[in-house]
């Protein structure tokens, strides 16, 4: 069933209405359907992330986004062909083409090219590090302490899980490098952490801009703030350059609730949870009287929108890089870089990916 829709919304119908040319992404798009719907992809599926026991609720959300996906390229057809065409590189346009494809077929039909002995080696190698007896506690197995010798070669302390040292500072999620481009916090950079989380990419931007730059970094579930906090207090050299605001981020400043705990809580108007201050970056920028913005981090389950709605200014005023989270709500791997194109600001928009599942999807942007 799959199938006959996806050839009814990218093929005969659809070029009737575009020409051939103007199709790339469509054609592409339709001969690599047709070849993985074919194909059953072993040993493909992340039991670190999704246990055994999370198999059925897994697939329930995989038919969601597949559905959504299919949704939206029947009916909005024209904007997965020219973000297609806006990323920068062929690298971004073959994630964007495979990332497609796995939210259409899944784990069953798709290996990510991220899927790679390299990427398992490294995971092993977080699992491997650290020592026991981390003052934390949590759902996620037996804290850890790492110490290591950060960017500069200065030391840093970090205390979590194996996936707090996993995708900041092994995988380098938001830092980005290609073919000689660079997305990323260098020295004396003023960077916006915007989903602090544990910490744990607070301590990496702090490490990689120095003691002239700065971090301002946002984190609104009080479990995940303290563990923030406890880092921080880890790493005193950072005392002065980093600040950790306890505010949600929006469109507008106001109130919204909390729902959820941990690092997948979201914050929505629904009028149920915890109330949480909101605040814009570009509120913020004025009131804290930021000198300049160089770089941007997003991953704030789903509220990164409205957050950018609030940044206008900021973009606008210094065109910081960009590294934002493109996972958590279906729309956002095509609407959100086709708002950051439609700025106007000449951004070139780059993609990667760092999981072997649909999440961690990362739109960086430099403007050129």
């Amino acid at each position: 069933m799959l199938g006959r829709f996806f050839k009814r919304g990218l093929g005969e119908e659809a070029a009737i209405s575009r020409p051939t040319a103007e199709r790339v992404f469509a054609r592409r798009l339709s001969t690599e359907f047709a070849a993985a719907s074919q194909r059953t992809e072993a040993d493909n599926f992340d039991h670190d992330r999704y246990g055994p026991a999370e198999i059925a609720g897994h697939s329930a959300r995989a038919g969601a986004m597949a559905g959504h996906t299919l949704d939206s390229l029947i009916g909005e057809p024209e904007n997965w062909e020219r973000l297609y065409e806006l990323f920068a590189d062929d690298a971004s346009r073959d994630w964007f083409l495979q990332l497609t494809l796995y939210r259409l077929l899944g784990y069953q039909h798709v290996r990510l090219r991220s899927n790679t002995p390299a990427h398992h080696a490294c995971i092993a190698k977080a699992k491997s590090l650290g020592k026991p007896g981390a003052a934390l506690s949590g759902g996620y197995g037996e804290a850890r302490q790492y110490r290591f010798d950060g960017l500069h070669g200065l030391p840093v302390v970090l205390e979590g899980w194996w996936f707090n040292m996993a995708w900041p500072f092994l995988l380098r999620q938001y830092f980005f490098e290609r073919d000689g481009v660079r997305i990323a916090p260098e020295s004396g950079d003023v960077v916006i952490d915007a989903g602090a989380c544990f910490g744990d990419t607070t301590v990496a931007f702090a490490d990689a801009v120095g003691d002239t730059g700065q971090v301002h970094a946002f984190e609104v579930v009080p479990g995940n703030l303290a563990v923030a906090r406890h880092n921080l207090a880890l790493n005193p050299r950072f005392a002065t350059q980093v600040r950790l605001d306890p505010r949600a981020l929006g469109q507008d400043p106001g109130i919204l609730y909390l729902h959820g705990s941990g690092p997948g809580a979201m914050v929505s108007a629904d009028p149920v949870g915890v109330a949480v201050q909101v605040v814009t970056i570009d509120d913020y920028v004025e009131s804290a009287r930021l000198a300049h913005v160089d770089f941007v981090k997003m991953d704030i389950e789903g509220s990164e929108p409205k957050a950018l709605e609030g940044a206008r200014e900021t973009l606008r005023r210094w065109r910081p890089k960009l590294a934002i989270s493109l996972y958590h709500r279906p729309p956002d791997l095509t609407q959100i870089p086709l708002w950051v194109d439609n700025l106007g600001l000449g951004y070139r928009l780059y993609l990667d990916h760092h999981t072997i599942h649909q999440e961690e999807t990362v739109l960086y942007a430099v403007a050129g």
